[in-house]
């Protein structure tokens, strides 16, 4: 089960895409000044990758934080 959720929380995303080999978890940022962070996990709960950025809320400019893909999913195309 990933880092923040509960029990509940994970069964929803499995129970719902039965199909899907990776599974999106979206954290918005809770201030101005905070990253996005967007996790793709595997059915386990295991960290395929993990990308974090943020925007500036008047320029409208991003900046990418990290992209960390753990090493046996790379090659698949998750970091397009």
């Amino acid at each position: 089960m990933p880092e923040g959720l509960t029990d509940n929380q994970w069964t929803w995303p499995l129970r719902r895409h039965p199909w899907r080999k990776h599974l999106r978890l979206y954290h918005p940022a809770t201030c101005d000044a905070d990253f996005q962070v967007l996790r793709v996990c595997d059915r386990t709960g295991w960290d395929a990758a993990v990308l974090s950025w943020s925007v500036c809320t008047r320029c409208r400019r991003g900046h990418i934080a990290k992209i960390s893909i753990a090493e046996h999913w790379q090659r698949q195309g998750l970091g397009r």
